[in-house]
């Protein structure tokens, strides 16, 4: 009994090992990239505030200060989702280059204010806009691309995980055939159910579904655990959506 309890206790743990270390590199990852990219969104108004604030003669440097902080912040955000992910080591290189050039664009603006050469200033901005337009949409695919990428994830940690308790429990069924009903009982209701839950969940979080709060994320064992990293990506879902309404 004791010896069938612990090869299903290891294989439970192995799969939720697999389940929360998915969600915490790919969640974590992708919300990284969202943050670092706030950054390259409010460029454009950045150095239109200083453009203006310099017009009107006053201390821009407050916004100055503002921005240089935000352009720091977006590239150390985005070697982090790199190093949380490196399968999106390529993709997030890419849109590095990209914010970068937006970046020196901004700079370039600003150069020209300070020296009081306003009009060539704004036809560095007026480049600004177009290029922060595809950054954000070609962000929004590749953020969709890897919404689905990750629900098939999940959906294949999910199988996996129920097909290594099930077969846990063959073995065990086999040794202590007394002691099925109440095994499976057990797996139907405190680990199949809710892992089969978070991927339903997961499914309609992909399809845009992000107003139900993620169910047993108050529960203090594995399955709490992972219904945690399924709210990560929720809370990435949602940033997403504050940033394509901005």
């Amino acid at each position: 009994g004791m010896a069938g309890a612990g090869v299903l206790a290891y294989s439970y743990k192995q799969a939720d090992r697999a389940y929360v270390g998915f969600f915490d590199h790919n969640a974590a990852a992708s919300t990284s990239v969202f943050r670092a990219s706030t950054a390259v969104v409010g460029v454009g108004f950045a150095v239109n505030e200083i453009l203006r604030i310099t017009g009107m003669g006053g201390d821009t440097s407050p916004i100055e200060t503002l921005y240089r902080n935000d352009t720091e912040l977006f590239i150390k955000r985005m070697e982090d989702a790199r190093r949380l992910d490196p399968s999106i080591s390529v993709e997030v290189g890419k849109f590095i280059q990209r914010g970068k050039e937006i970046i020196d664009l901004a700079n370039v603006s600003i150069d020209r204010i300070k020296a009081g050469n306003l009009d060539a200033a704004r036809v560095e901005i007026g480049k600004i806009g177009p290029r922060v337009i595809d950054y954000r949409e070609d962000l929004r695919v590749w953020n969709n691309a890897k919404a689905a990428e990750t629900v098939k994830g999940v959906q294949l940690l999910s199988a996996d995980a129920t097909r290594t308790i099930t077969n846990s429990l063959l073995g065990i069924c086999l040794a202590f055939l007394a002691f099925i009903g109440a095994a499976l009982f057990f797996v139907s209701r405190g680990i199949t159910a809710p892992i089969e839950r978070l991927s339903t969940r997961m499914v309609s979080l992909a399809g845009g579904e992000t107003r139900e709060e993620i169910d047993g994320i108050a529960r203090k064992d594995e399955v709490g655990q992972m219904a945690q990293a399924v709210a990560v990506f929720r809370e990435n879902a949602l940033e997403r959506i504050r940033l394509e309404q901005e």
